[in-house]
């Protein structure tokens, strides 16, 4: 998870793992937020191996589940 911080550049990331084969990340003030938002829960609902389209916030203190408006801010 750090190396994927420090590589965006970012000091913090908001990650999810929809399916055993596939983690993105990205950083909290994308353009894109919304978008890859959809794309975790579509990769999560169809497979295969499904995990979770849960988000989730690192930063150097560790890793979080997003908050409510957080989760709000990436449309869900």
């Amino acid at each position: 998870m750090e190396r994927v911080r420090k590589a965006l550049g970012t000091p913090e990331i908001v990650v999810a793992a929809p399916t055993r084969e596939f983690i993105i990340a990205w950083t909290p003030d994308s353009e894109a937020r919304a978008r890859i938002a959809k794309v975790v829960r579509d990769s999560f609902q169809k497979g295969p191996y499904s995990r979770s389209d849960e988000l989730f916030r690192y930063a150097q203190g560790g890793l979080r589940p997003l908050t409510a408006p957080e989760l709000a801010d990436h449309g869900r």
